[in-house]
């Protein structure tokens, strides 16, 4: 059963009377444990605020605070940017709903906090100044980064090879068509090299897998020294098989670099902890360049029949499809 209007109007005023003050707004602005809340006339002085407001600015009580505006409490800068932000909303009419911005607090450290400001009107429908909340949110922000920064490493780990520390495969078919399409719209060229670790399956036969781990680590320090652009993909094809994309390369300039990274290979002085003095390991290596729009699996084929051909000559080379 419902109540009839002067009933209920009897019963909020009855509530109301009990509050301590007898100000239902003051008395709702002043519960809320974590929200500031003010009000500001057109020329953006204090005409309302709530207690959490006034204990943190250092306040014992509302009449410090009425008539003033924020420079009048806060550093230059900020109280520029809090003054900008209200003549924005009052010239404007629009609100401006939930910004969160990095706040420095009175002992310098930085605290999160959200806004809301909107305009208040008078019976004209004229503004005549502006009502604000503001909540700290630090903790929901730290939480919500440190969230999306594990995000970020469990997506960085899905797409690397756990031994060596390289791209992994799925990045190669997940990731780097999207980058290449980039690429091509600019129809500039590229190069694949794919590299091939000669008799790996013997290392591991002869010296164990933990010796031909090393060999596979210890080639993929090497590529960094060479493939130090942001354009260059350096990716663990699988097993004793890697990839460079190198993104505004041609062929002659990728076998430039792949001779130096065999050159280098080549000098590397074994460690008698899991190899004999006579130990060499060597690299062949197949490249294919396009300057067109392509797959990567159309152009890695390519780079395999390259790398067929190196294996064919003798191995510890390099070839061009």
């Amino acid at each position: 059963m419902s109540l009839k209007v002067t009933k209920d109007l009897t019963t909020r005023s009855g509530f109301i009377k009990q509050l301590k003050n007898g100000d239902l707004l003051a008395e709702v602005f002043n519960a809320m444990p974590d929200t500031f809340i003010f009000v500001k006339d057109k020329k953006g002085r204090f005409m309302l605020v709530n207690d959490l407001l006034l204990l943190n600015m250092g306040l014992e009580n509302e009449k410090q605070v009425i008539g003033k505006t924020d420079f009048d409490f806060w550093p230059k800068a900020l109280a520029k940017k809090y003054a900008e932000d209200d003549m924005k909303v009052i010239h404007s009419s629009q609100s401006i709903i939930n910004r969160e911005e990095i706040i420095l607090g009175r002992n310098k450290e930085e605290i999160w906090h959200s806004t809301t400001k909107t305009p208040l009107y008078n019976k004209k429908g004229d503004v005549i100044g502006l009502a604000g909340i503001t909540r700290d949110v630090s903790m929901q922000k730290k939480l919500l980064l440190k969230v999306k920064d594990q995000k970020k490493k469990l997506e960085h780990l899905n797409i690397t090879d756990s031994l060596t520390g390289v791209y992994n495969r799925r990045f190669l078919t997940a990731q780097m068509p999207s980058l290449l399409k980039v690429h091509q719209r600019n129809n500039k060229i590229f190069s694949i090299c794919l590299f091939d670790l000669d008799s790996f399956k013997h290392i591991n036969d002869t010296y164990g897998h933990a010796a031909g781990d090393y060999v596979l680590k210890r080639f993929c320090k090497v590529i960094p020294k060479f493939l130090q652009r942001t354009t260059d993909y350096f990716v663990r094809y699988g097993g004793d098989e890697f990839v460079a994309i190198m993104l505004g390369t041609n062929a002659k300039e990728a076998e430039e670099m792949c001779t130096k990274i065999l050159e280098h290979f080549n000098s590397i002085k074994w460690p008698k902890t899991y190899f004999n003095t006579s130990f060499k390991s060597t690299i062949s290596v197949g490249i294919a360049s396009a300057a067109k729009e392509t797959t990567i699996n159309a152009i890695l084929k390519k780079a395999d029949k390259a790398l067929y051909m190196t294996k064919n000559q003798g191995k510890n080379k390099i070839s061009l499809y």
